[in-house]
């Protein structure tokens, strides 16, 4: 299986530290890293390939439509692309493996495959197509309760994966707890670098979301069978051997639904929290989200919501190309005629008045966005 999970305590330290350094092409930006991801990070789409023959029937034709809709009544949608194959024609190459392996599956038949570069792994889920099935796969209690905490501003939301012990998982949460409050009053109030807030560079805010530092931890139990689709992409993060039966497991959910690490264990202990919490709370250094540790989770959502608020929207460009039009049919208008009687008197440059207000309107119109560019920073809440 891919290699996904690059996570270990040096590499927390080092990156807590700034120790790793960026690529040379990613220029460092202020933004934390959570709000970074959650303005400018879209979630890697997972691949649905459904197998069948000839027509669907009415069951397979609804999750079809749910699976392939686009977006719902409430905006809200699912990082999922439908491919649909009909074994009765031609499989395409890159799907004959996949097919292969199914080993002549009842059909219609929907397999699941995670982003890249893990879907040549284990899919995520395989079974028969019916609506239930497809409506467990796009969305589940916890994962909707995750997404509205990070649309709300939450930082992080810590899902803490229950190991079944009670004893175990209360002592786990309370600890998390109790270090994650102490985190967010000890952390510096979160700021951009003046030199960063440029209307049209990376260092500006794409929503109005007050910028803060909260995380909030979300308890999830294995024997929840509305969540079997969440837990079986968490455990995904987890390292080879797993945890001993029984042990709870930590994941830091950000962004759009993109989790940073499994953590249990020694994991669990302060500083390896913390070193977790610095990651996500600390400046963007790499603005490349590949070369940022972490994988996207299935979820159902509504992302672009944190970009409603009208006073951070981009500053509307004036029109350049209608202002080099004007400009050049003033240098091309016609000379006026020479007053009677000035005999050898300088006449005017073609279309030099045209010309002239033509360049005004330019430079105007240039003075207007960059005002307006600065009115919409200024009008930003405080950070």
């Amino acid at each position: 299986m891919t290699d996904h999970r690059p996570w270990t305590r040096a590499v927390f330290a080092a990156l807590a530290a700034g120790a790793l350094p960026a690529p040379p092409a990613a220029d460092a930006c202020s933004v934390p890293v959570h709000r970074y991801a959650l303005e400018r990070w879209p979630p890697e789409p997972y691949e649905a390939v459904l197998f069948h023959r000839g027509a669907l029937d009415a069951e397979a034709q609804k999750a079809v439509e749910l699976l392939d809709a686009a977006r719902d009544p409430d905006g809200a949608f699912p990082n999922l692309q439908l491919e649909r194959v009909d074994v009765g024609r031609q499989v395409p190459d890159p799907l004959k493996a996949l097919w292969e392996a199914q080993a002549d599956p009842p059909l219609p038949w929907l397999v699941v495959r995670y982003p890249a570069p893990q879907e040549a792994g284990p899919a995520l889920w395989s079974g028969p197509l019916t609506v239930s099935s497809a409506a467990a796969l796009l969305d589940s209690p916890a994962r909707r309760e995750t997404a509205r905490r990070l649309l709300a501003g939450t930082s992080a939301v810590w899902v803490l994966l229950e190991g079944g012990i009670p004893e175990r998982d209360n002592a786990a949460a309370a600890k998390v707890e109790a270090l994650l409050r102490a985190v967010e009053q000890e952390a510096d109030p979160p700021r951009l670098d003046p030199e960063d807030q440029d209307p049209f560079g990376p260092g500006r805010f794409r929503s109005a979301l007050p910028l803060r530092l909260s995380f909030s931890v979300l308890r999830l139990s294995r024997a929840d069978a509305s969540e079997k689709t969440f837990v079986d992409m968490l455990l995904r993060l987890v390292d080879d051997p797993p945890p001993a039966a029984g042990e709870p497991i930590v994941f830091p959910i950000f962004g759009r639904g993109r989790a940073l690490a499994a953590l249990s264990g020694d994991e669990l202990e302060p500083d390896v929290l913390r070193e977790a919490a610095a990651f996500l709370a600390g400046p963007c250094s790499c603005q490349v989200k590949e070369m940022n540790p972490g994988m996207d989770l299935l979820m159902t959502a509504d992302w672009d919501a944190i970009y409603d608020a009208p006073d951070v929207m981009d500053p509307e460009v004036p029109n350049l190309a209608a202002a080099g039009e004007m400009i050049a049919a003033a240098a091309a208008a016609p000379l006026p005629p020479a007053p009677a009687g000035d005999g050898d008197a300088p006449r005017p440059f073609p279309g030099l008045l045209a010309l002239a207000l033509a360049l005004a309107v330019l430079i105007g119109a240039g003075a207007i966005a960059v005002a307006a560019a600065t009115i919409g920073m200024r009008r930003r809440p405080p950070t």
